[in-house]
């Protein structure tokens, strides 16, 4: 994946590591959240970037993903790595030949191990009774990147929660036993800022009031776009 501000700087990354049968994605920076579809390889930093913005960037990256590697190049990122310990495996001068770029990106790209997922960081709790609906979101989540926890019921989510700690919770409203509602209002005791999307069948006025007042951040009305369940619990993930 390339991240970089000028576009024309972009095209010409993107022209020279294809034109060396690499696969490549870009993205602003400021729009890496909702780009990011599944980790990349490796991450190139371009010099769209001051030296400061450049060393933020892979230190926001290293709070959700401390494996991916990360590759600066331009001016201002060749300050040494040792100033930004186990932020960036390279910073390169922009002298640097294409080459030489090409070379530094296959290099990271053969160092991943063959069962390396790219995933999303963390884990999202789904709490859901409709045994096909809770399998079929299911799935759809992990082809898309993100590792996902399902149970059936309000008071397995609680025995869940007591030993994980998710990223995301996506909550049934109504289920039998324990409803959303009441599982929301002991998750608080322990996970008072968890992000909690729930999941209904009708837009219920009242009861999403009571749900906002508990702390949910979210919620999807069935039968929902599972492309926006995605967007909504990226922007979750990464906000």
């Amino acid at each position: 994946m390339v991240v970089e501000e000028d576009p024309q700087r972009c095209r010409e990354l993107c022209d020279v590591l294809t034109s060396h049968g690499l696969s490549v994605r870009t993205t602003h920076p400021t729009d890496l959240a909702m780009e990011v579809q599944g980790w990349p390889g490796v991450i190139l930093v371009g010099n769209g970037h001051d030296t400061s913005r450049g060393w933020e960037l892979a230190q926001r990256i290293r709070t959700f993903n401390h494996d991916v590697p990360i590759i600066l190049f331009g001016n201002g990122h060749a300050d040494p790595p040792t100033r930004h310990p186990a932020l960036v495996q390279a910073a390169l001068p922009p002298s640097t030949s294409q080459d030489t770029l090409v070379k530094e990106v296959e290099r990271w790209l053969a160092a991943i191990p063959a069962h390396s997922a790219r995933q999303f960081p963390g884990i999202v709790l789904l709490v859901e009774d409709d045994a096909k609906l809770r399998t079929i979101v299911k799935e759809f989540l992990e082809l898309n990147g993100f590792a996902v926890l399902a149970v059936a019921s309000g008071e397995e989510a609680l025995e869940t929660l007591a030993g994980v700690t998710p990223r995301v919770v996506l909550l049934d409203i109504k289920m039998p036993g324990m409803d959303g509602l009441t599982v929301l209002r002991h998750m608080r005791v322990a996970h008072p800022n968890l992000p909690v999307i729930f999941i209904t069948h009708v837009d219920e006025e009242e009861v999403m009031e009571e749900a906002v007042i508990l702390g949910a951040n979210d919620y999807l009305i069935k039968p929902f776009n599972f492309e926006h369940l995605k967007h909504v619990l990226l922007l979750k993930i990464f906000t």
